[in-house]
């Protein structure tokens, strides 16, 4: 084989590589919807919150243990949950957005600190209200 017949060769198969349609299809960039990767942060938030709420209530009934587990496991559950809304919301909120979010994370340090103290009634009292803070932001981010 010649030179020119290679480079013909080349040619071609180079051409039929840039029109067929899978190169056209890696070359689209790929638009990520975030909104539902934040529904379902929120909505895993607020399982783990369904389940704190469930162990307070059993920890008000006398079972201290109860209360030690909402330290141990949800909430460093919620606290990796709201690290990846955080992320989320960082990317593609508004400021209206931003500031329900810093409510939250700031209602969320207070329940962290309630429950590292043991605090029963007001580990409650501030899951109740971390709830509120992230129902409210159940339409974070739309795309």
């Amino acid at each position: 084989m010649n030179r020119k017949t290679l480079q013909f060769i080349v040619f071609i198969a180079v051409v039929i590589m840039m029109t067929s349609p899978l190169q056209a299809e890696t070359h689209t960039p790929i638009v990520r919807d975030n909104s539902q990767e934040v529904q379902q942060t929120i909505k895993n938030i607020q399982l783990e919150i369904n389940a704190g709420r469930a162990k307070l209530m059993k920890a008000r009934e006398g079972d201290d243990l109860y209360g030690l587990t909402l330290t141990r496991k949800n909430i460093p559950a919620i606290e990796r949950q709201m690290g990846i809304l955080s992320k989320l919301v960082r990317t593609k909120a508004t400021n209206s957005q931003r500031k329900k979010f810093a409510i939250a994370l700031q209602k969320f340090e207070n329940l962290k600190m309630s429950a590292k103290a043991n605090q029963r009634d007001v580990s409650l009292k501030r899951l109740l209200e971390f709830d509120q803070s992230i129902k409210a932001m159940g339409g974070v981010v739309s795309s």
